[in-house]
């Protein structure tokens, strides 16, 4: 009988070979034909119901359930659980004291600050109400968070993302990760870079500003953080100003620096930056209004 590569064949060679095959196996083991046909059909079909039993196994199969574990799941370096803030020793704010407010604020910050310790790198308790100090203590810190609260009470604050320096008065800097916010009673309120102007901050020896538009600074002080002007703000989309009133007096400010916590216990002064800004999204050297 001719060997047969059935890979190459048309069905009726195939069917020719088939039945060569039978009739060999007849001549061989004296059985009927059509009981080697049954049996050759029974072993196809017992294989064929193996095959599918298999894949029915695999297709019903239990599935983790993607949805959810890409909603739990927790990136190197963020934190989707509201995390309260981490103070470095002496350096918890005497301004916002309530864990679930300090808690909002954290959760606000761009991710990779979240689990970084807040140091207090200036207040008015331990340096004086000096601007000049402030640029000092601010020296080397890109990322900082100003915490404020006026003789009336209001609590407001800014986000800043580059190094507060004195620079030439007509000059802005800063990137749109930067916001301000201010607090009705526990309630925080978040306004964010609205992309009509990078006027974000700005500085100089008489003052310090962020956010700007037509009519003014969102805030800004004096050069000895005493006074302050409050106006609508283009840059985080203010419509109104950002505190009940125009003019304001300072009672307490704060600044903080954000360390990692593998620096906890080395000298706050000789560490220097933040997280940088390697992820700024602009760097200004921008001309824009200035009204205090």
């Amino acid at each position: 009988m001719e060997r047969v590569d059935f890979r190459a064949c048309s069905y009726q060679r195939i069917d020719h070979a088939w039945h060569q095959a039978v009739e060999l196996v007849v001549s061989l083991t004296r059985q009927p034909k059509h009981q080697i046909r049954v049996a050759v059909l029974e072993k196809k079909n017992d294989e064929v119901n193996e095959r599918n039993e298999s894949l029915k196994t695999v297709k019903n199969r239990p599935r983790k359930d993607s949805t959810d574990s890409a909603s739990k799941k927790n990136y190197v370096g963020i934190s989707t659980d509201r995390v309260l803030p981490k103070f470095d020793e002496g350096s918890d704010s005497r301004i916002v004291e309530n864990p679930e407010m300090l808690t909002d604020l954290n959760m606000e910050l761009p991710d990779r600050f979240r689990g970084m310790m807040w140091v207090r790198a200036y207040d008015f308790m331990a340096h004086g109400a000096s601007l000049r100090m402030l640029y000092q203590k601010a020296a080397g810190h890109h990322e900082t968070l100003m915490i404020m609260q006026t003789r009336d009470g209001e609590i407001f604050g800014a986000f800043t993302t580059e190094e507060w320096v004195m620079t030439r008065p007509r000059e802005y800097y800063g990137t749109g990760e930067s916001f301000v916010f201010k607090y009705r009673g526990k309630e925080l309120d978040v306004f964010r870079w609205s992309g009509k102007n990078d006027f974000i901050q700005n500085s100089s020896t008489t003052h310090i500003g962020v956010g700007a538009g037509p009519k003014g600074f969102c805030f800004a002080l004096d050069e000895f953080l005493d006074r302050g002007t409050s106006a609508p703000s283009e840059t985080f989309g203010l419509e109104q100003p950002l505190l009940a009133s125009e003019e304001f007096r300072v009672a307490e400010l704060e600044l903080y620096c954000f360390v990692p916590h593998s620096r906890r216990g080395s000298s706050f002064d000789g560490y220097v930056g933040g997280a940088g800004t390697a992820n700024s999204l602009f760097r200004q050297n921008s001309t824009g209004p200035m009204r205090l």
